[in-house]
């Protein structure tokens, strides 16, 4: 409504102009050669400016035919993006989807569309070749992205994710550092550098990283004190005496119940003669965090006054129970002490108490020992025996990314070398799904493929 009463406003100003001019006295006069041409002010004000008009239309019709190739090209080139962004986004579904030759066949058409040096390009390109297995093209690609200014970033993720599924870890350090100094404030740079230094071993410089990591929010507060307590574990392993045991009092400090610092540091003191700490840090660790690991040590801090003593042997044992009386480790434990110094009696009781706290096969495997060896009761041994075959199976050190069972701890987990995930527990809460480890491709990440072998024992 408003538009139209001002489209009135101005018809009805337009003619009042008009008339206004048409009404103004006088003559006008013009001459071109022989013709002399009279007429009033406003109709020659009036013919002015129509021929100017046509004069501007005419120079705008031309303007328009030269710059029509132009602007077909530029028409062209808006289509020939629109397709080619078409032709990537297919892409990079197909390689999610594990279509490789789809995503083949599209990232040619999207390299014709937007040319060989488009960003993106060179990324599908580089992924593509990398899901077909073709590193030497796959790292070619990256280089290309690497060199460009605005594409730096993917280059150097895309070589530094490759350089790491090679095992080339080397080359995978250099890129991540080159990476983490671009590009301070990247968790994702942080986590991978931190995941090369303790795998290459650098703890020292693993330590450094842990703090950024938490102001990045990429770890929380505990998982910090985890690692660094594992990476002073892992320090001493390699260490000696006072040096030792200083990493040792600074890793049970970020976490109490890390059995392999604890075992470690028990050994150091038993080595230098120092038993009533060896206890204490023994009592202290058990009481929180009971291990079938330290049961040995137990056995080495028996009092001299108690290895000639059936008695007093079993109360040392006794008095491990009564250290966490929830601990089947330590009911086993006191069982087979028990049957050693044949207190079958006493044996049988410890492990009837272990079964009602939580039955396993190293129970009943107990019970048929006990059997043998008390009664000579061969049938009720192999009743036992066959009942060990469907109890649950007792904790391990498992690794929580794949799943793989280790006789002893580790701070690296074999064969991938992933960093503290090793816990002690059951197995089967760790099992992973059929496929689980086979790699998965997207634009923003590239999973390593572990393998399966062997830990390298912490003993």
């Amino acid at each position: 409504m408003l538009k139209t009463l001002w489209f009135i406003i101005r018809l009805a100003a337009l003619a009042l102009a008009i008339l206004w001019l048409l009404a103004q006295p006088g003559e006008a006069v013009f001459t071109w050669k022989d013709y002399t041409v009279e007429t009033a002010p406003g109709i020659a004000v009036i013919a002015a400016i129509i021929g100017m008009t046509i004069i501007v239309w005419i120079v705008q019709f031309i303007s328009f035919l030269i710059n029509l190739p132009n602007a077909i090209r530029r028409r062209n080139l808006i289509v020939h993006h629109e397709k080619g962004n078409l032709a990537l986004e297919r892409a990079f579904s197909a390689l999610t989807a594990g279509d490789s030759d789809l995503a083949e066949k599209e990232t040619h058409r999207a390299r014709k569309l937007l040319g060989k040096e488009h960003g993106l390009t060179l990324l599908a390109e580089a992924m593509v070749a990398r899901q077909q297995g073709n590193m030497e093209l796959a790292q070619h690609c990256y280089s290309q992205l690497l060199a460009g200014k605005n594409t730096a970033f993917l280059g150097l993720r895309g070589l530094l994710q490759l350089k790491k599924a090679e095992g080339d870890l080397n080359e995978a350090l250099r890129y991540a550092r080159e990476a983490e100094t671009l590009y301070p404030r990247q968790g994702w740079i942080a986590k991978a550098l931190f995941e090369l230094e303790v795998q290459a071993a650098n703890w020292t410089q693993g330590l450094s990283l842990i703090k950024k990591l938490v102001k990045l929010k990429v770890k929380t507060k505990d998982e910090a004190s985890s690692d660094r307590a594992v990476i002073y574990t892992a320090q001493a392993i390699s260490s000696f005496d006072d040096d030792q045991m200083s990493l040792l009092r600074k890793a049970l400090k970020e976490d109490k119940r890390l059995i392999p610092a604890a075992k470690l540091m028990i050994k150091g003191y038993i080595a230098k003669g120092k038993r009533s700490q060896a206890v204490r840090l023994f009592e202290k660790t058990w009481s929180s965090a009971p291990h079938p690991d330290l049961l040995p040590l137990w056995e080495a801090l028996t009092p001299d006054s108690a290895l000639a003593n059936q008695t007093k042997q079993m109360l040392w044992y006794e008095k491990l129970v009564d250290l966490n009386t929830e601990s089947t480790d330590a009911l086993c434990a006191a069982a087979k002490k028990a049957m050693e110094l044949k207190l079958y009696s006493q044996g049988r009781n410890f492990l009837r108490t272990a079964e009602r706290i939580q039955p396993s096969a190293k129970i009943y495997r107990l019970f048929a020992d006990l059997e043998e060896q008390e009664l000579g009761n061969m049938d009720a041994a192999n009743a036992w025996l066959e009942k060990a075959m469907s109890a649950p199976e007792f904790k391990k050190w498992v690794c929580t990314e794949t799943g793989l069972v280790y006789n002893d701890w580790s701070p690296l987990a074999p064969p991938h070398n992933s960093f503290n995930t090793m816990v002690w527990d059951y197995p089967a809460n760790h099992q992973k799904k059929s496929g689980s480890t086979s790699e998965q491709l997207s634009v923003s990440e590239m999973m390593l493929i572990p393998g399966d072998v062997e830990a390298n024992p912490i003993k």
